[in-house]
C-alpha cells in the first residue's frame, strides 16, 4: 500500500466521529485534467441509509475541508442518502486572491467533478450543498463546468460569500441549476455575515435561469452573540433540525 494510500487512511480514522462510524468510506480516483497529481485520489463518506431511494446529498464541509464529518450536516442522514467529502490536503495559503484561493482551483474543481461522476455512475440523482469555504468550492466547480449544471438537480450554499474583503469575486458565469442559499440572521462570522449572503443571493438570481431560493434562518437557540459563541451561529450548531428541514424540504422541492 502506498504511503499517499496510509496518509489518507489515517485521515479519515482521525476525522471520524463516533456517530458516523456506520459510513461506508470509499476513495475516489481523480482522473481528471486539473487534479492534483500528489493527491490523485479523494475519500468519500457515503451514508447510505435509504436503499430504495437513489437521491443524495453530497456535501462539502467547511474550512480547509479535510475531515469527512461536518458537525452542521450530524443527524441529516435520517432525512436522505448523505456523502461528505474530504480534501486530502489543507487549503490554508493566502494570496493577493484572499485567504483560500486553491477553494477555486482547478484541483478543486475537478476533485468535486470527479466525485459527482462517480455518483451518477453508481444510479443517484444529485443535489450538491457546502458550508462556508465548502460553499466556495462548489461556486468554483459551477463556474468551471457549466455543461454539468443539467446533471444536478439542485445546488446549496450555506454561510458562505465570493466577493467580500480580500475574497477574489469567482461569481461571475451564468447558472442553469436549482439554487438555495441559507444563512442564519445571527451569523457574526467577519466574512459571512446576513448582509453578504443577501448579496450572494442577489447575484446569483441576476444570472440563474432556474429558481434561486433564499432563506434567513433567525437565532432561535443557543447563545445570541458571537462573543459566546466565538463565531456566532456560522455551523448552525443550536439550530441543526431547523436547518436540515429547509435543506430537506429543497431537495423535494427541486426532486
Amino acid at each position: 500500500m502506498s504511503k499517499l494510500v496510509l496518509k489518507l487512511l489515517l485521515l479519515i480514522f482521525l476525522s471520524l466521529p463516533v456517530n458516523l462510524s456506520f459510513a461506508e468510506t470509499k476513495i475516489i480516483d481523480c482522473k481528471i485534467k486539473g487534479c492534483d497529481s500528489q493527491w490523485p485520489i479523494t475519500a468519500v463518506n457515503l451514508i447510505n441509509n435509504h436503499k430504495n431511494d437513489k437521491n443524495l446529498l453530497i456535501w462539502l464541509p467547511g474550512g480547509p475541508g479535510v475531515k469527512l464529518n461536518d458537525v452542521s450536516m450530524d443527524g441529516f442522514e435520517k432525512y436522505k442518502n448523505l456523502l461528505t467529502v474530504a480534501n486530502p490536503y489543507i487549503i490554508n495559503n493566502s494570496d493577493s486572491n484572499g485567504p483560500v484561493p486553491q477553494a477555486y482551483s482547478s484541483d478543486q474543481t475537478a476533485r468535486i467533478l470527479s466525485v459527482v461522476n462517480w455518483a451518477i455512475s453508481n444510479g443517484y440523482r444529485i443535489w450538491i450543498g457546502g458550508i462556508s469555504n465548502g460553499a466556495v468550492r462548489i461556486i468554483g466547480f459551477l463556474n468551471q463546468y457549466p455543461d454539468i449544471h443539467s446533471k444536478i438537480q439542485g445546488v446549496i450554499l450555506s454561510a458562505t460569500h465570493v466577493c467580500n474583503g480580500s475574497m477574489k469575486c469567482v461569481f461571475l458565469k451564468k447558472w442553469d441549476v436549482n439554487t438555495l442559499v441559507i444563512f442564519h440572521e445571527g451569523d457574526q462570522f467577519f466574512n459571512t455575515r446576513s448582509e453578504i449572503q443577501k448579496d450572494l443571493f442577489k447575484r446569483i438570481k441576476k444570472i440563474n435561469s432556474k429558481n434561486t431560493l433564499s432563506i434567513g434562518m433567525e437565532v432561535t437557540r443557543g447563545p445570541k452573540s458571537e462573543k459566546e459563541t466565538n463565531r456566532g451561529h456560522h455551523m448552525y450548531e443550536y439550530d441543526r433540525n431547523d436547518y436540515h428541514i429547509n435543506l430537506n424540504n429543497f431537495i423535494k422541492g427541486t426532486n
